[in-house]
């Protein structure tokens, strides 16, 4: 609760580099605004400041009631962490990089305590959610069972995941509403109806995962491995230059974007592989899925991952 509060604290004071960037700020610029790519950047970290509070405050508080539940969203958010951790960690380091000043000793820090973040700390947090007293404990404190504490971890891990998805799709909506869509770039008014209609689709079948219902496992598999096909397929015959070109960012931004060495199979595989990742989660718990008989709550808290 404490560190979420922190952030928290620290999305507020971040609004104040829209000031910054605006015209008479510091920073200003001609073209920055919205559909630029700072503006865009500021907008994306501030939303995961308030996420990453939002979460760690909820947590925290079902922490301290305690909740018998917690301890199965914790193996899921694990669960999670580890899918889609390696693309997050290279966004925030790229963000911190070009965004912040930093000497080489701080990027070694800093590499250092994403390496920590994404092995060390979950394989931690993973052992001690796991262990025969934090399940002892929370029986004790919160004996009664609902349907939340006894999904089992991996499908709670599919469910938030969808999830994810559906707030990430958020992010091409200030960058000219661009969707992949096999091979060719669908922008504006368009791409911003495909990305409603992808946002919808991967809520949807969140709720569906929740309820076990076969139909959103096959859903689910669909849909991501069609969205991984159409983004793979347009990264990789896509140019640098041609993709800032259709989200049409100011000149000056342009200007110091168009030297960046990315390559389309560097898009393919940033974006491709949380998809992927989430594909083969979804068919190794196949067996979740379609029963109509739950798992009793002592066998779920005491099977670790299940």
């Amino acid at each position: 609760m404490l560190c979420g509060a922190i952030v928290l604290f620290i999305g507020i004071i971040e609004i104040y580099c829209y000031y910054l960037f605006s015209k008479g700020g510091q920073f200003y610029y001609q073209g920055f605004g919205f559909g630029s790519f700072m503006f865009a950047n500021l907008t994306f970290q501030i939303w995961g400041y308030y996420g990453i509070a939002a979460v760690l405050l909820f947590l925290g508080y079902a922490h301290f009631t305690p909740r018998l539940w917690v301890r199965n969203l914790m193996l899921a958010l694990i669960n999670v962490w580890w899918i889609v951790g390696i693309p997050m960690l290279i966004i925030f380091f790229l963000i911190a990089v070009t965004a912040k000043q930093l000497s080489i000793i701080l990027i070694i820090l800093l590499t250092l305590l994403l390496a920590a973040a994404y092995f060390f700390c979950p394989f931690l947090l993973r052992r001690g959610y796991k262990s025969h007293r934090v399940t002892t404990m929370l029986e004790r404190y919160d004996p009664q069972v609902t349907r939340f504490s006894t999904v089992p971890v991996n499908i709670l891990s599919i469910c938030i995941m969808d999830i994810f998805f559906a707030g990430m799709l958020h992010v091409p909506l200030l960058l000219n509403g661009i969707f992949p869509f096999f091979g060719k770039w669908i922008f504006g008014l368009q791409g911003i109806i495909f990305l409603a209609i992808s946002i919808m689709v991967f809520l949807f079948l969140a709720w569906g995962i929740y309820t076990q219902g076969t139909w959103a496992w096959w859903g689910t598999l669909i849909w991501v491995t069609v969205l991984t096909a159409s983004t793979g397929l347009t990264f990789l015959k896509s140019e640098w230059m041609q993709l800032l070109e259709i989200i049409r960012f100011p000149a000056y931004e342009i200007t110091f974007l168009m030297n960046m060495p990315i390559k389309g199979w560097h898009m393919a595989l940033f974006n491709c592989l949380p998809l992927l990742a989430t594909d083969l989660f979804l068919i190794t718990n196949h067996k979740y899925f379609g029963i109509k008989k739950r798992t009793p709550i002592p066998e779920i808290l005491r099977s670790g991952v299940h």
